[in-house]
């Protein structure tokens, strides 16, 4: 039964195994398993009553090899969330798990609109209710809504749900 078990361990290690050795913290490494899109399997090992994350040996490499350029201050956390085909990272990251965001919203490239038509669209949003994306609030507003209700100008965006925000001009009441 010992081999057996030691057989699948050799398979890959354990994901909290390697948090301990990567030298980044257990935040910073879940947030590289989420932005290279990688599927860690999940294992019944001895002594837990529940399921350990493994990564295969391929995981393991990508993730040292990622976590190695953040130690070394080659790219930072916020460098790769926004882009995580980066030079000196591009080359190690499959092009595959390159595809990070799962928020429909943010993987949309919205082209840059001229002032003038941002406005018409800021008026006709705020007038009709109309929900929008986060990736249309942040092209109109100029910022990347964080909270609930952000505000920029005199125009507020309030969440009404998963990628989804109205806006309030002065004067307007929140519906939300």
């Amino acid at each position: 039964m010992d081999g057996a078990i030691a057989a699948a361990e050799i398979d890959g290690q354990r994901f909290s195994q390697w948090i301990e050795t990567a030298g980044i913290s257990r935040s910073t490494a879940f947030e590289l398993v989420k932005l290279l899109g990688l599927d860690l399997e999940q294992r019944k090992v001895p002594g837990s009553n529940r399921p350990v994350a493994f990564a295969t040996a391929e995981q393991v490499q990508l993730l040292d090899a990622i976590a190695g350029r953040l130690r070394d201050g080659g790219v930072t956390l916020a460098e790769l969330r926004r882009d995580p085909r980066l030079p000196g990272v591009a080359a190690i990251v499959p092009a595959a798990a390159a595809t990070v965001p799962d928020d429909p919203g943010l993987s949309e490239t919205l082209p840059d609109l001229p002032l003038l038509d941002r406005l018409q669209a800021l008026e006709i949003a705020m007038a009709t209710g109309a929900p929008l994306t986060t990736a249309e609030v942040r092209q109109l507003l100029g910022v990347f809504p964080g909270a609930a209700r952000v505000t920029r100008g005199r125009v507020t965006a309030a969440r009404i749900g998963r990628n989804q925000w109205i806006l309030e001009g002065p004067g307007q009441s929140g519906t939300v």
